[in-house]
């Protein structure tokens, strides 16, 4: 299980940090208003080690 936050960028300049020709199908460009930046910060993390579970909190 993971708990965070996340941060959500619709700038332009941002946008075409991140933008891959692979997304073109889906946004076509990086100017589409429905393509956003999600940005998630953990906050906790569960996950398993061996035969146990672990947990990671910020």
């Amino acid at each position: 299980m993971i708990q965070s936050k996340a941060e959500v960028y619709e700038d332009l300049k941002t946008k075409k940090t991140f933008w891959d020709p692979k997304l073109e199908p889906y946004f076509q460009t990086p100017e589409n208003p429905d393509y956003v930046v999600i940005k998630f910060l953990p906050q906790k993390i569960e996950y398993y080690s061996g035969m146990g579970m672990e947990v990671w909190e910020r």
